[in-house]
């Protein structure tokens, strides 16, 4: 009779604990599949926009301007962006995605742009301190960065299979830029690493 009564004793509070556990678990549980994927994924997306933006800024503490401006902003944008695509989501906007790309295009032209007239003023400081291909590049990646915006703007009001059109075109000049980076970093490597990098 005494064990029994100490087992209940015992086991009644443990009992009362994981029903509340449990019932917390479940409110969690339900809170989360309330959120909607679209919401869930803008904050990963933000979530990841600020762990790159407070690396490079962590790295520019141990060593000043180690990161350029140039790519600390680029990474405010993507921060920037990303709070965007988040509001839309929260809001149950339909367009969030939409609105997210073509936020980033129009960034993306800007820093080109930028980009191409900072080559031009260190040419004139020095010429030939940036390559004359390079520079056209440049150019024409503003260009076509700002063309794709224009086309983003009409597309925004269009069905469906027009905006996905317009993004997948986004999605190639992305592919082709990072391509051209991958090789110019390649290219880097060899002289450094001629036998490839272990």
């Amino acid at each position: 009779m005494k064990r029994r009564r100490f087992s209940l004793n015992v086991a009644a509070p443990l009992a009362v604990g994981l029903a509340t556990s449990v019932a917390a678990l479940a409110a969690v549980s339900q809170d989360v599949a309330e959120t909607s994927p679209q919401v869930r994924y803008a904050q990963v997306q933000l979530r990841l926009a600020q762990l790159g933006l407070d690396r490079v800024d962590r790295l520019n503490q141990r060593v000043e301007n180690v990161v350029p401006d140039t790519v600390v902003g680029e990474w405010r944008r993507d921060v920037d962006a990303a709070k965007q695509l988040l509001h839309g989501a929260e809001a149950g906007s339909p367009d969030a995605q939409f609105n997210y790309w073509l936020a980033h295009v129009r960034a993306a032209s800007r820093e080109f742009q930028a980009a191409w007239q900072r080559g031009q003023a260190a040419n004139q400081r020095a010429p030939g301190a940036v390559d004359a291909l390079e520079l056209e590049r440049t150019r024409l990646r503003s260009e076509q960065f700002e063309l794709l915006a224009a086309a983003g703007e009409k597309a925004a009001g269009q069905p469906l299979a027009e905006r996905l059109a317009w993004q997948n075109q986004v999605l190639l000049a992305e592919v082709q830029s990072l391509h051209e980076a991958v090789f110019r970093t390649g290219k880097v490597a060899a002289v450094y690493y001629p036998y490839g990098r272990w």
